[in-house]
């Protein structure tokens, strides 16, 4: 049973070194140029799949853009997904966030998948994400601490997958980063297609 509380309680700095973004375009439509919002997926401790381990989704705006504040409340879709077709049970963890609200809408276990609303609030301030700095706090975000995934169907990987966006400001695109060439421009952003910026599978 996942459960849900406040952002970072669990979470002690630890020194890493980024590898280079890699932005996931398809089309000149969603330049780096282009002003919209950016989803970067980030484990936060090493950890082998399955295991206990923390991670986060990190929200910004596309790099090479200028911060942006939020003029109304903007809600974030994102499911969590069991990968082991074995068992229908949902692996333990916590997702949070200090930025806004997160609350789990919904498990349904035949496609072992748990769905989030996230709503960040009008007045937050988002910046650019910086292929300098991609670990920067200041990014909105929600952390996750996976709890073990062991189960007597063997071990419980999982993936993060952005939806969508809702709200006054979701015409702007939507794209995806990580440290993979290939993936989505737009949701659903998969942390498996795109990969996680510090571990590269993206699988948690």
């Amino acid at each position: 049973m996942a459960t849900y509380s406040s952002r970072r309680r669990f979470i002690t700095a630890t020194a890493w070194t980024a590898p280079a973004l890699v932005v996931v375009t398809a089309t000149p439509a969603l330049a780096m140029s282009t002003r919209g919002f950016s989803a970067l997926f980030n484990q936060a401790l090493a950890g082998s799949d399955g295991f206990v381990q923390q991670s986060y989704l990190n929200l910004g705006m596309q790099p090479g853009t200028s911060a942006f504040t939020l003029p109304a409340s903007m809600t974030v879709y994102f499911q969590v997904v069991g990968l082991n077709t074995r068992t229908v049970d949902e692996r333990s963890f916590t997702a949070s966030s200090s930025d806004g609200t997160v609350t789990k809408l919904a498990y349904d276990p035949t496609t072992r998948t748990t769905r989030f609303s996230w709503v960040v609030p009008a007045g937050t301030r988002i910046p650019s994400l910086s292929t300098s700095n991609p670990g920067d706090t200041a990014y909105p975000d929600v952390a996750f601490y996976w709890r073990d995934g062991l189960t007597s169907n063997g071990r419980i990987t999982n993936k993060v997958v952005v939806t969508g966006i809702s709200g006054p400001t979701s015409s702007l695109p939507l794209t995806g980063y990580g440290n993979r060439q290939a993936g989505p421009a737009s949701a659903p952003i998969g942390s498996a297609v795109v990969g996680d910026l510090s571990t590269g599978n993206g699988i948690y």
